[in-house]
């Protein structure tokens, strides 16, 4: 029986060969150009036959060095029928190796192309499930109002040379008025700031579909947060000359960027 194992292989070699090559093909069909699928259809036949021919050749030196016994000639038997599995499923793997490297050669330009567009697609449906109301440059009694209607507020409020100028003029107006601290002050900004910016992420994530839901939502982090900077200026009274002074500088950042045919009310309530 010693010649037994490899007579059958052999006999079988061409039929096993073909059959796991076609596979293979057929496999890649599929989700391969014809161009690229002859582009591998030779490189995968030699790779299988090379795999054919370390196999025979391992197993014709194994058999060479031994009489095998009933039992160990079965267990080879078993062990070869599973280096054939191993074998198709290693030429598989190395298969779609070779049609990615290829590919990547081949079409790396149309697949920028193609990667490109969908892109482009994904951000335009994006942009169409945003909420975008029409907008104006009057500034509002209140955050989110102004963030959803207001042109420009949420660019001006993040803005840092506006920032630095409207932090100056709060600082000077809370000491000279109402003797307010200037730590006091500076924390009142930068919680206004950091609503105000929040606001703006909430409002980019507004879908159509839910614009009551989320206006709500908006206008309770509103009402939280105001809460809180009344903590840190004091009373509401000190709060409310605050939005007055907060409208009037945002309302001149405003009009100076408006178009010339755009008119705005400069008769706003301002300071005391």
């Amino acid at each position: 029986m010693r010649h037994q194992l490899q007579q059958e292989i052999q006999s079988k070699q061409g039929l096993i060969e073909s059959n796991i090559h076609q596979k293979i093909m057929k496999t890649l069909a599929g989700h391969v150009g014809a161009e690229k699928l002859g582009a591998i259809d030779a490189l995968t036949l030699s790779q299988i036959k090379a795999g054919f021919e370390e196999n025979l050749a391992t197993t014709a030196t194994q058999n060479q060095a031994g009489q095998l016994n009933t039992v160990e000639m079965h267990r080879k038997q078993q062990l070869v029928k599973v280096r054939w599995v191993s074998l198709g499923l290693a030429i598989g793997f190395f298969t779609m190796f070779g049609y990615n490297f290829i590919s990547s050669r081949l079409d790396n330009k149309n697949l920028q192309k193609v990667l490109a567009a969908e892109q482009a697609e994904r951000d335009r449906l994006r942009k169409a499930a945003r909420y975008n109301p029409e907008q104006d440059y009057e500034v509002r009694d209140n955050y989110a109002d102004s963030v959803i209607y207001t042109k420009d507020f949420s660019t001006l409020y993040e803005d840092p040379q506006v920032q630095e100028r409207w932090v100056r003029e709060a600082k000077d107006y809370f000491f000279k008025n109402w003797r307010v601290d200037e730590q006091k002050t500076i924390e009142l900004l930068a919680a206004a700031k950091t609503l105000v910016k929040t606001l703006d992420e909430k409002r980019q994530n507004i879908h159509p579909d839910f614009v009551t839901e989320n206006l709500q939502k908006m206008r309770e982090l509103e009402d939280e947060s105001v809460l809180k900077m009344k903590e840190i200026i004091g009373t509401d009274v000190k709060f409310s000359a605050f939005k007055k002074i907060e409208k009037k500088f945002y309302t001149n950042e405003i009009t100076r960027r408006a178009p010339a045919e755009v008119y705005i009310d400069p008769n706003v309530e301002g300071t005391k």
